[in-house]
Parts: structure tokens; C-alpha cells; sequence
């Protein structure tokens, strides 16, 4: 897998509390923020097939009343 350097602006007091949160679970600042941006991702295309589907059910029973 091919890594990326990013630069972020965050607030100062956030990110060390952030960083010493992680640094006592064992953990690993970017890849935390690696696993919020997977969540995301999939959060997202659920929700755009749950509005897909809601849509579909929407417009077939309209068809259905409309007869």
C-alpha cells in the first residue's frame, strides 16, 4: 500500500491531547485518523445506498397508487 504525506492545521491543544490519549493506548496518531476516514467512506456509500433504496420504494409505490 502506497502512503501520502498530509499536512493538517488542527487545534494545538486538541492534537497533543489527541497524541498523549494515543501514546497511552498504544496507538498510532495516523492510523487512527487512516480508520476515521475508512468509517467515513463506508458510512457514506451506506448512506447512499439506503437513499437509493428509499427513493426506488418511494417512486414504485407512487407508480402502484397511481394506477
Amino acid at each position: 500500500m502506497d502512503t501520502k504525506n498530509i499536512t493538517l492545521k488542527v487545534n494545538s491543544d486538541l492534537y497533543d491531547n489527541y497524541r498523549e490519549y494515543c501514546k497511552k493506548k498504544g496507538l498510532i496518531v495516523s492510523r487512527q485518523f487512516e480508520i476515521m476516514i475508512e468509517k467515513q467512506l463506508r458510512e457514506g456509500a451506506k448512506s447512499q445506498w439506503q437513499n437509493h433504496l428509499m427513493i426506488n420504494s418511494q417512486n414504485y409505490w407512487k407508480k402502484i397508487y397511481d394506477l
